[in-house]
């Protein structure tokens, strides 16, 4: 039995998604180190993580939030509203503060967690209506390009029909093109930062158990 196969059964009773246990079933890495560093998976470590990092307030619980704190502020770049990245960054300067120190007051915690998810949704609404924002007037582009070239080619419509959807079916084509590589370099660009920051702060990967119940 390969590690990969023997890891994956240990995962698939801590109750690991099926995309998890497959993908680290199939690997042919000799140890759990060598598939550790193969997962560009950042949400699968995260998870991970989590089922084992210990007790609320131990070392361990608060070596995790202090990478998902990192990871969480690779992302303020993209907060233009200015009172919201405030909040965020006081929010993660408190949760800093007990991460790094030997507080148990729960009430601190809760107040900034539940900031923390006020502040979050915030930015994803925000982002979202950008995002909306942006495809609304790259469609609006897209029908005054399509409504200047009908006027310029109604008088030799005819003639024009052909090219003019040529036209713009290529001008769709290359603006979808352009989104979704924008969009899939971004992704590919959180991705991969957080992947790094969680192997920073877990250069191995944490001992499973031998025998764990599906969660």
């Amino acid at each position: 039995m390969t590690t990969g196969m023997k890891l994956s059964k240990q995962l698939h009773n801590l109750g690991a998604c099926d995309d998890a246990v497959e993908w680290v079933a199939a690997r042919k890495e000799r140890t759990a180190l060598g598939i550790w560093r193969a997962c560009d998976n950042p949400q699968w470590m995260l998870w991970l993580l989590g089922v084992l990092s210990g007790e609320k307030h131990s070392r361990a619980r608060k070596r995790l939030l202090l990478c998902c704190l990192e990871i969480a502020e690779t992302s303020y770049q993209y907060v233009k509203d200015k009172e919201l990245l405030a909040t965020l960054r006081d929010v993660s300067r408190m949760l800093r503060e007990y991460a790094e120190g030997n507080g148990r007051d729960d009430s601190v915690i809760d107040a900034a967690c539940s900031a923390a998810w006020s502040a979050a949704w915030s930015a994803w609404s925000a982002a979202r209506s950008a995002a909306r924002s942006a495809c609304s007037a790259a469609r609006s582009a897209e029908s005054a390009a399509w409504s200047a070239e009908s006027a310029a080619c109604s008088a030799e419509s005819a003639a024009c029909s052909a090219a003019r959807s040529a036209a713009c079916s290529a001008a769709r084509s290359a603006a979808r093109s352009a989104e979704s590589a924008a969009c899939s370099a971004a992704r590919s660009a959180a991705r991969s930062a957080a992947v790094s920051i969680i192997r920073k702060h877990y250069p191995t990967p944490p001992r499973l158990p031998a025998k764990g119940k599906r969660r």
